[in-house]
């Protein structure tokens, strides 16, 4: 999984693949930053943040609902530490997200049954 954050006027790129993601995230960067009007698409450049690598094949999807979560929960009053937010993403917390998308899954589907 790979996410990228906009944070004070720069890009953080979140890899669990260990930068295998870097040109696709400065792909993006380039391609969003004539939009955010003060950045001129040459000159972006990203960062490339520790990220926790997940334990198996499948939690991609849940990490990356988990990271972006935690950056913006704590983005609310302008300014976030993006190192602690990823250090609050662990195993067993991935597990229990996990769990409860199921469970809110199938709520929503029984409820459109």
């Amino acid at each position: 999984w790979s996410l990228l954050v906009l944070k004070d006027g720069e890009f953080l790129h979140c890899d669990s693949a260990n930068g295998t993601n870097y040109a696709a995230a400065l792909q993006l960067a380039k391609a969003v930053a004539p939009h955010l009007g003060w950045l001129n698409p040459s000159e972006v450049e990203i960062q490339s943040a520790k990220t926790p690598q997940q334990q198996n094949c499948y939690d991609c999807g849940v990490y990356t609902l988990a990271f972006a979560d935690a950056i913006a929960s704590r983005s609310i009053n302008g300014s976030v530490d993006v190192v602690e937010a990823m250090s609050l993403i662990t195993p067993k917390g991935i597990s229990s997200l996990r769990e409860r998308l199921v469970k809110l899954i199938q709520t929503i589907a029984q409820r459109n049954s």
